[in-house]
């Protein structure tokens, strides 16, 4: 059939017989593609649907009554030609010629206005559309055109560039222009009407109608099959005096068969609906007689939804959810069927509504739902009872932000937010395009929120009753795809809107109408991913611990607690008893374990709650109450500091900011850094949201930045400091993440990346792995300069892809160490690879890294139970300058992150890192790396890996890494000192990018490549790698000792390497280079003693010049440290274990003096003795030839007197006070060396002054 416009009416006449619109008459089997002639109107669903993706959704506005999309995973950037297109077809070409496809589509917004073409094994070929937003559109794919050179059957393949394009149907043509697009319109219109299903059109039973979506009936009024039931008479307590009650029962686990009924009816449906509920008022009197069958037009039988026993019923009539039906349409008939699985119940009557919020009682009366009240323990702190607003603001806070409003900081919020308020709208949203599908819209949204705002700050209530019939409209037309990727985020912003607008203009709203409004928002909530009552997903991370409990569902309790209180209380009580202890645990790190990207997600809301319950408690005006720990301010540093010199960040989890164009300052925490910033009072971020915001453009999404939200709960007051020159140069971030980041500058030039010469390592141990969106990288690192040198690798292309899980977020692509059990399993894993060829790994990808706990812990009781430790930092310490360190190090021990001591792989692994900028023109930092590995076999292969963008040059043992393409000017040299001979080897490149292989046999050509799903756009950020350097010992041993450094230069740099000298010394071994002596303890001393030296050890230095001299984990207290005829006593802290010193060539002795002294002053006591004070002193240990000192101060800590005596080898001494007694507040006694060192021999000890 030609769909030419001189046809047009015979079309119509042929359309109005029910006919589809036709095609070839031969197609091929379901796995091959089938053949289409030109000039006919081809489904997508029809085609032979190959991508795994690919879903097909009814769709009463497409052509056939159903279209195709790809509704999640990332976007596909420059797919090979042999990517395994979506879906394929056969053209039958009847002649040569150049030949369009003529397509409709729906494109949303730019993010879903792209696809690929193929013909006859091309290469793909991109076209982009013209955005529809909830429309359909016809498009001549006239950049696609195909020149066929003559007749024959020629392949036609369709792949999606980005998720969520509808496409519905196409012609393929040599004349786009002459097919008549405006007769397949209304034909499409004519065939979308809706209709009933077949099977409720062709029943016969009894039939009932629907009003206002509800329907009231009883049972026996149905049609009853008297082999099934039985209708049972005179029963007071049925309704009517009548029941029905099983005579015969189905146990077949498949059900009765399809054409078996035991109770049945129809019902035709009078208004449009996402849900109806079919209840049954049933007696149920034991658990040998709660389960029935059910069959909704004509479908497979399955057990009714809740026909449980319940022993508080006490064999009463009691309403049960028999079944629900989806989307059923105005003028539509359906069947419902029931049938017996066990006998002994009673059924009185039926009851059919659309509300489903709402559930019966009584004789068929709808109430709202009650939200169980002892599942959670009631929250401490409640709304305030019968006070509005209580959502984002009180009473008390209106007159200070009315203020705020004419300040300057807030002139450009105000205007966008009259602007809204220009605008007319009634709420009101458009229909779906799909049966199922999804018509959120933030712009609409954002003007409610604006008129509801108007009348809580002015009284105003003509906007009041804008914002009153305005959200209640759009919670009357307002529809969700459950299979939408991420749509419970929608869902939760449209109820959290309707709370916003319930609290702010309370008094617009009837009873009737709150009630409505809650209603209508609980019946969302049902489709939300917590479920509702909202307890499903974990606490600690997932979707769990987004905005759903933390805004959405604890806002709508907040709003409606005063009718409602029992919402409150169930999401509250979960809030308090589940959310708030594992954030505030992790807070302490300053961190978040999601990352840099999803990480600062959740932060947001996690923000948000604090500063919703605060307002609700009083915020600034009244006392209001901080339910998380002041620590979360702490948290943004992390972002602030992991932002590298090009305007990008270390990627620390997954990270969906890399599909973002290099050359730019990333903003993904504009929302964070704004709300944080102003709750805070930190001038810092504030100037970070200034900076990532600099236009102060606002957002209309799930994460709002509406003008609202902004004159809400900005500062007027706080001014933006967009510099970071007044920041540490390093930053520890403590346990339980374990991390420091280390930089020389704050310089960030993202345009010009090759410009800024500053360096940035970050250097992570790892306590707890978090899961989700937390990989698996314990004792990882990065280092950046001038472009990034030791990177991750891999891309988040889409969540648990067979690359993202199996590579991506596996030790492999992190610089971390691998140790090689051949016989060690992980999860098991079945996806598809880019081809969509099926790929299954039984006992999971054994890549040789750290094992994964499990799932995501839904509590902090499953989180702390120890299978998600991975390490314990021993060491960390930063100085001796703390804002501009000469040094920075950290040691941990990540034994449990690859199966704990002797628990499977290995015994101990311990990594030490030591980042330090040098006085050196052609080396300005540098890295040393020492790591410790003892495996429970010494066959089992330990790798060091470091990841790079672009392919190594490896010599002997040295491996040179450059970053100089994509304006970057960066280059690493890295030297293997240890182990001696070493193998030191590249993997990567073509096929072998994302290589994990047999590390017992071929390893380079027994493996698999987990590659992309497609190639990434060359000017995107993406850090997918070109591979990794991997150094292994030479020999097999249990035991294996790494030592690298690593310095970064200028790519042109042509300086020879850094000559670095092994140091192996007693209990000490590191490195003499670049003017340092770096030396890491080498001990067997077990991490509970922190793996430090205890007692001596000792080293030697070589060359002429003045070295700065850094030991690294010796036990805390002081050491004396003797080289060349001198001595020196220095003091290693308990977190650190450090001593840094100057030192020329020599030989090394470092000894521990005591609990930190040779002496200890084992009493003081003061007396006064009339006008004076008499300070006795008991001395133990070695204290001959040391010096007594006594010293008066004043209250305000100024010397009065000092007294000095000289030890011999008596205990016991005196000092003296005369008339400087009178006015001491403290006496103070020291011991010291007499030497020339003059070195403390003992801890002081400080005295109260004696009485009169």
């Amino acid at each position: 059939m030609r769909w030419r416009r001189w046809v047009s009416l015979a079309l119509a006449a042929v359309f109005l017989f029910g006919l589809v619109p036709a095609y070839a008459a031969d197609s091929e089997a379901a796995d091959s593609a089938p053949v289409y002639g030109v000039d006919t109107l081809i489904e997508f669903e029809d085609g032979w649907i190959r991508g795994s993706g690919v879903k097909t959704r009814p769709s009463r506005t497409s052509s056939g009554q159903s279209c195709v999309l790809v509704p999640s995973g990332g976007r596909l950037d420059n797919p090979a030609a042999g990517y395994t297109p979506d879906i394929s077809y056969k053209i039958d070409i009847p002649a040569a010629g150049t030949y369009t496809i003529l397509m409709r589509y729906s494109a949303a917004d730019t993010g879903k206005d792209s696809v690929y073409v193929r013909w006859d094994g091309g290469q793909y070929r991109q076209s982009g559309f013209e955005q529809t937003e909830n429309a359909w559109g016809w498009a001549a794919l006239d950049g696609l055109r195909f020149t066929a050179s003559g007749p024959g059957v020629y392949t036609l393949d369709f792949l999606h560039r980005e998720p969520g394009l509808l496409m519905d149907a196409f012609f393929v043509t040599t004349e786009p222009q002459s097919i008549d697009t405006d007769a397949v319109e209304a034909q499409i219109a004519e065939n979308g009407k809706p209709t009933s299903p077949e099977f409720a059109l062709n029943s016969d039973a009894n039939t009932f109608d629907l009003t206002d979506g509800f329907g009231l009936f009883e049972a026996e009024d149905a049609t009853i099959n008297e082999a099934a039931y039985n209708t049972l008479e005179n029963q007071a307590d049925a309704s009517g005096g009548s029941c029905v009650t099983p005579n015969t029962v189905n146990q077949d686990p498949g059900g009765p068969e399809q054409d078996m009924y035991g109770l049945e009816f129809n019902f035709n449906v009078d208004r449009d609906a996402a849900f109806y509920n079919v209840w049954v008022r049933a007696c149920i009197p034991s658990t040998g007689s709660d389960s029935a069958w059910v069959s909704l037009d004509g479908g497979a039988y399955e057990q009714a939804e809740d026909f449980d026993y319940n022993k508080d019923d006490n064999g009463a009539y009691v309403w049960r959810l028999a079944a629900t039906y989806s989307n059923l349409y105005a003028g539509t008939k359906h069947n419902f069927r029931l049938y017996p699985r066990e006998g002994g119940n009673r059924i009185d009557m039926v009851l059919i509504t659309d509300q489903a919020g709402r559930v019966p009682v009584g004789m068929g009366e709808l109430t709202a739902v009650t939200l169980p009240a002892d599942q959670y323990p009631v929250p401490d702190i409640l709304p305030p009872d019968g006070q509005h607003p209580r959502l984002y603001l009180t009473a008390a806070d209106i007159p200070m932000i009315c203020e705020n409003m004419d300040k300057p900081q807030n002139a450009q919020a105000k205007q966008a937010f009259e602007a809204l308020l220009a605008q007319e709208t009634d709420g009101r949203l458009s229909g779906s395009l799909m049966d199922s599908y999804t018509n959120y819209n933030a712009s609409t949204m954002g003007i409610i929120e604006a008129y509801a705002f108007q009348y809580v700050l002015t009284g105003d209530t003509a906007y009041g009753d804008k914002a009153k019939t305005a959200i209640l409209n759009l919670l009357d037309t307002a529809t969700f795809d459950p299979e939408q990727q991420d749509i419970t985020r929608q869902m939760g912003h449209t109820i959290f809107l309707g709370a916003q607008v319930y609290d702010w203009c309370y008094g617009r709203f009837t009873p009737e109408e709150r009630e409505t409004l809650i209603g209508r928002c609980e019946q969302i909530a049902m489709q939300m991913e917590v479920g509702y009552p909202p307890d499903g997903q974990g606490a600690v991370c997932g979707h769990g611990g987004e905005a759903q409990i933390m805004r959405d569902l604890l806002g709508f309790a907040i709003a409606t607690y005063d009718e409602r209180p029992d919402i409150y209380n169930f999401v509250g009580g979960r809030f308090f008893s589940e959310f708030i202890e594992p954030r505030n645990y992790w807070y302490a790190s300053a961190t978040h374990h999601q990352g840099d990207a999803y990480g600062s997600y959740r932060y947001y809301w996690e923000t948000l709650a604090q500063v919703m319950l605060y307002r609700m408690t009083g915020g600034d005006t009244a006392g209001g109450v901080k339910v998380f720990d002041d620590t979360q301010a702490d948290v943004p540093y992390f972002w602030i500091y992991t932002r590298r010199p090009d305007g990008q960040m270390f990627r620390t989890g997954d990270c969906y900011n890399e599909s973002n164009a290099r050359g730019v300052y990333w903003t993904p925490y504009v929302d964070t850094m704004f709300l944080a910033g102003n709750f805070y009072g930190d001038t810092l971020l504030k100037g970070e949201y200034a900076l990532e915001n600099p236009d102060g453009g606002f957002s209309y999404s799930t994460t709002t930045r509406s003008p609202v939200v902004f004159l809400l709960f900005n500062d007027p007051g706080l001014t933006a400091e967009p510099s970071k020159d007044s920041l540490p140069l390093t930053r520890y971030f403590g346990s339980p993440n374990g991390m420091m980041v280390a930089r020389t500058g704050w310089d960030v030039n993202a345009s010009d990346p090759a410009q800024s010469s500053d360096v940035v390592a970050m250097m992570k141990i790892g306590e707890r792995w978090g899961a989700n969106h937390h990989h698996l990288d314990a004792g990882s690192f990065q280092l950046y300069y001038k472009g990034i040198l030791a990177s991750e690798s891999g891309y988040y292309e889409s969540y648990g892809s067979l690359h993202d899980q199996n590579y991506n977020k596996a030790s492999i692509a992190h610089n971390v160490l691998t140790i090689y059990d051949p016989n060690e399993k992980f999860g098991s894993y079945t996806g598809t690879d880019k081809y969509g060829n099926t790929v299954s790994f039984p006992n999971g990808v054994n890549d040789g890294g750290q094992r994964r706990p499990g799932g995501e812990p839904a509590t902090m009781e499953e989180w702390s139970a120890g299978a998600y430790d991975t390490g314990k930092v021993l060491d960390y310490a930063f100085g001796p300058d703390e804002d501009e360190p000469a040094y920075s190090y950290i040691k941990g021990d990540i034994t449990q992150a690859y199966g704990g001591s002797g628990q499977g792989k290995v015994s101990n692994v311990t990594r030490a890192m030591a980042f330090l900028p040098l006085d050196d023109a052609d080396y300005p930092a540098m890295m040393v790396i020492f790591d410790k590995v003892t495996s429970t076999n010494a066959s089992f292969k330990k790798k060091w890996l470091l990841h790079t963008q672009q392919e190594p040059e490896i010599s002997g043992n040295t491996a040179i890494v450059k970053r100089d393409t994509d304006g970057y000017n960066g280059k690493l040299t890295v030297q293997t000192l240890l182990p001696e001979n070493a193998s030191v080897t590249k993997i990567g490149g073509e096929g072998k990018r994302f290589w994990v292989g047999d590390q017992t046999g071929d390893f380079e050509n027994d493996g698999y490549n987990f590659d992309l799903q497609s190639e990434p756009s060359p000017d995107s950020s993406i850090e997918a790698g070109w591979g990794r350097i991997e150094v292994s010992p030479a020999d097999e041993n249990l035991s294996d000792t790494f030592l690298h450094v690593l310095a970064v230069s200028d790519a042109d740099n042509e300086a020879q390497p850094l000559d670095s000298e092994l140091i192996c010394g007693e209990a000490l071994t590191g490195v003499q280079t670049a003017g340092k002596a770096l030396l890491f303890a080498d001990t067997d001393t077990p991490s509970s003693a922190k793996n430090r030296v205890q007692d001596t050890a000792s080293f030697t230095l070589t060359g002429g010049e003045t070295l700065d001299i850094l030991i690294m984990g010796v036990k805390a207290g002081q050491w004396r440290v003797s080289a060349n005829g001198k001595t020196a006593v220095y003091t290693a802290t308990e977190d650190g274990g450090t001593l840094y010193f100057p030192g020329g060539a020599g030989d090394y002795t470092l000894t521990y003096i005591g609990d930190g002294y040779d002496a200890q002053i084992a009493s003081a006591q003061a007396e006064r003795s009339g006008e004076g004070v008499t300070v006795s002193v008991t001395l133990s240990g070695s204290y001959e030839g040391g010096v007594l000192i006594g010293a008066a101060y004043s209250a305000d800590g100024r010397l009065l007197a000092l007294r000095k005596q000289a030890c011999t080898q008596e205990k016991a001494y005196t000092v003296s006070f005369s008339d400087e007694a009178a006015t001491a507040a403290e006496f103070q006694v020291f011991l010291w060396d007499g030497g020339s060192s003059a070195a403390p021999l003992a801890a002081g000890v400080a005295l109260d002054v004696p009485s009169v």
